[in-house]
């Protein structure tokens, strides 16, 4: 028998949320490659306006939102590593020119419609517009020889339309041990003894927890001698 996996309800049963739109993941990939295609982050030479502001690692996390063209990036934040200063967090409105959101997939994201569009701006989080800018915002803190950290972060450089060299996935790095990829929740509550993306509320994950949870992690790992000698990870520069 099928059981919905938010709720745990069976499946023939009705869902637990309903919405005022229809949306869907899939994805068009050529459409999505017209409206914002991938681009490589700069190199060093390219980024001399921001030099000072240039990490040799940082943490990202994005949070997602539907469009008619599927899931797109509706919140980024960026944390330095491993003292977990915030460097960027921002939302993002309509990610691709003249597409915005149909559903701000709060029980999963977080984001809400007075995030995107705050009654009082200037005491807001920034609001930036389309994928391509907070991309640039983020390359402010990276060039293509800085180490991302992150969870799944496939889904994140997916999102932000980028391809990136150098990356610790915590997904990746502990999945010698669990066997498999495993959540950042359940990684979190069993190295950690943290709880985190506690959806019971339904208001849906915290992209900065999540980033702090993932330096966390990278820490715990590289205290680890025998599996941290055998690991990129050994590597992270101080």
């Amino acid at each position: 028998m099928k059981f919905w996996s938010c709720c745990h309800s069976r499946g023939f049963e009705p869902g637990c949320t309903t919405g005022p739109t229809h949306v869907l993941e899939m994805e068009d990939a050529s459409r999505l490659a017209d409206l914002c295609p991938f681009e490589s982050t700069p190199s060093p030479a390219n980024t001399t306006d921001n030099v000072t502001k240039i990490q040799k690692v940082i943490t990202l996390d994005c949070e997602m939102s539907y469009t008619k063209y599927g899931l797109a990036l509706s919140r980024m934040s960026v944390l330095s590593f491993p003292d977990c200063k915030v460097l960027e967090d921002t939302f993002v409105r309509e990610p691709y020119p003249g597409v915005p959101f149909l559903d701000y997939n709060t029980q999963i994201s977080g984001v809400i419609h007075e995030n995107i569009y705050p009654d009082d701006p200037e005491n807001s989080p920034p609001v930036l517009e389309g994928i391509t800018t907070a991309r640039s915002k983020l390359w402010e803190y990276c060039d293509e020889n800085t180490i991302i950290i992150g969870h799944g972060l496939d889904h994140d450089l997916k999102c932000l339309r980028m391809l990136h060299p150098k990356i610790i996935d915590t997904a990746i790095l502990f999945s010698k041990i669990e066997g498999q990829k495993p959540g950042l929740k359940k990684l979190a509550e069993a190295e950690l003894r943290w709880c985190i993306q506690d959806v019971v509320d339904l208001t849906g994950h915290d992209s900065v927890e999540d980033c702090r949870a993932c330096i966390e992690l990278v820490l715990k790992y590289l205290q680890r001698p025998t599996v941290a000698a055998e690991s990129p990870a050994s590597e992270i520069p101080d």
